[in-house]
């Protein structure tokens, strides 16, 4: 594994083996993933130096994990558990906007595809964050970290169970982190958890999160969009930032009670796996840089545009040079101001 000592940014978040059908009805089997490759690689293509915290079983191919470190990103905080995990995970897109997450021997056979022998038994658990199995190998993100990720100057927490997530926060803020974003996972935005929630968005400089889940976090409360950004900013969140069902993304800022909406940007969807992991990734990196909401969320905007046209985390470093700030700037004259 990597030999360097220092990072400037932290990631947290999951490592998977996906198999995915894109739009165009093509298979992409055994490709490297996860929200925290997806993230991290947004990270280090837009921000520099990137530590990962996840974990993996005895059983992933070691090639993979070079791989990683063959894209600049620092493995060392990627825990190996002593046993056999199973990372596989299965999208498939029969259009740009819809995912399917479930029996995929049928969809391989609609789509006149050979199954794969791993997806033969694959069974979809939406609920994995909250099995108690999950919540044991979570406690690794926190026991495990390389004292020097601590040091770093920013982190981003994908989607995790929440007690993971609200000690992640609390430890890497009592390190040098001072720039920290988090997206929660769709399992933890109801309203029993809206205690919780207000914990681990205290002092983040962005939540992030979708539309649908926001609403249904604050069932009953509120039905008005506006009304729940401002709420999440008053638990100490400096942005708060969803992801439109309509498309696009509106954020409140708390300090300047300013309020935007960026589109995205028009490009041909492909693959979406991973593109609200690259969007945050890309939003820690610029925000770290300029401490500019609106900015920050334009590009991120843009960086998502650019995933979602191939497959794989590391897809967008092959990009043709200038085409993220040329979709930025594209889509600054396309915000709205509220």
């Amino acid at each position: 594994m990597t030999s360097r000592r220092f990072v400037k940014f932290v990631v947290a978040g999951q490592v998977r083996n996906e198999y995915i059908i894109d739009t165009n009805g093509k298979a992409v089997n055994s490709l490297l993933g996860g929200s925290l490759l997806y993230s991290a690689a947004a990270v280090n293509r837009w921000g520099g130096q990137t530590g990962l915290l996840g974990m993996i079983g005895q059983d992933f191919p070691r090639e993979k994990i070079d791989l990683v470190e063959q894209n600049g990103l620092d493995v060392r905080g990627i825990k190996v558990l002593p046993e056999n995990l199973d990372l596989t995970a299965f999208y498939a897109y029969p259009n740009g906007n819809t995912c399917l997450r479930e029996n995929p021997v049928a969809v391989y056979a609609a789509n006149n595809l050979p199954v794969p022998k791993e997806l033969l038994d694959y069974a979809y658990d939406d609920d994995e964050p909250m099995r108690a199995k999950f919540l044991l190998d979570a406690r690794i993100f926190v026991e495990d970290i390389p004292l020097d990720y601590l040091d770093s100057s920013a982190a981003h927490i994908c989607p995790l169970d929440l007690t993971c997530q609200i000690q992640l926060s609390t430890l890497l803020q009592k390190g040098a982190v001072r720039t920290l974003t988090v997206q929660p996972h769709h399992s933890s935005m109801i309203p029993a958890c809206f205690d919780d929630i207000a914990i681990v968005t205290k002092d983040t400089a962005a939540f992030i999160t979708h539309e649908i889940e926001l609403r249904q976090l604050f069932q009953n409360r509120t039905n008005d969009l506006w009304e729940m950004l401002t709420g999440i900013c008053g638990y100490g969140c400096q942005t708060a930032i969803v992801r439109n069902t309509t498309g696009g993304f509106s954020l409140h800022e708390r300090n300047t009670n300013r309020r935007f909406r960026v589109p995205d940007y028009p490009s041909h969807r492909v693959d979406p796996t991973g593109e609200m992991d690259v969007f945050c990734g890309a939003f820690l990196a610029a925000y770290h840089e300029n401490y500019d909401p609106l900015y920050s969320v334009t590009l991120a905007s843009a960086a998502a545009s650019i995933k979602v046209e191939s497959s794989g985390p590391f897809s967008i470093n092959a990009s043709l040079p200038g085409l993220d700030q040329a979709r930025l700037a594209a889509l600054r004259d396309m915000v709205t101001r509220y």
